[in-house]
């Protein structure tokens, strides 16, 4: 027997949207007059330059139920469970100092102070140190985890002149 289609609810009015979490820990959609939607998943659009825009909330096989076009205009509750996801599955620390920087046959090994902690990062090549308007870096270790760097101007000179030397 077929799967029935979730229906899709477009981009949502905030204030008759209600984010909150099912019985197994998941997101849950509730709008005006609906039955509640459970088990979702919540994707940003753009998840470095509009965190808090265009995001879409997915069903368990890729299908987009609905778009959130500002989570800013959730409401309070809402906003925290939405931002609670999105934390988990953009997890991105932020770097604070980068202590040391050496490389061995291509790779790079990276020592970070980060708003998590200090870490070792191992990034593959120059490709996975992304540059971004404002001064933005982001660097994507072979684990595919991101180290964000809000503005590289703004680091201590040790460790932007090490960022610079990687560029």
């Amino acid at each position: 027997m077929e799967k029935p289609a979730v229906r899709s609810y477009g981009v949502l009015n905030p204030r008759q949207t209600r984010i909150s979490r099912d019985p197994h820990g998941r997101l849950s959609l509730q709008t005006a007059g609906e039955e509640p939607i459970n088990g979702l998943k919540a994707v940003r659009a753009f998840p470095l330059t509009a965190p808090s825009r265009l995001i879409s909330l997915m069903d368990d096989e890729g299908h987009e139920v609905a778009v959130i076009a500002d989570s800013r205009q959730l409401p309070e509750e809402s906003q925290r469970i939405l931002e609670e996801e999105l934390e988990v599955t953009y997890f991105m620390p932020q770097v604070l100092r980068i202590r040391t920087v050496t490389g061995i046959h291509g790779m790079t090994t990276w020592e970070l102070e980060t708003d998590r902690g200090n870490t070792t990062a191992y990034v593959r090549d120059r490709n996975d140190i992304r540059r971004l308007p404002g001064g933005r870096v982001v660097l994507v270790d072979v684990h595919g985890i991101k180290y964000d760097i809000p503005n590289w101007h703004n680091l201590d000179p040790r460790s932007a002149e090490l960022l610079e030397q990687e560029m």
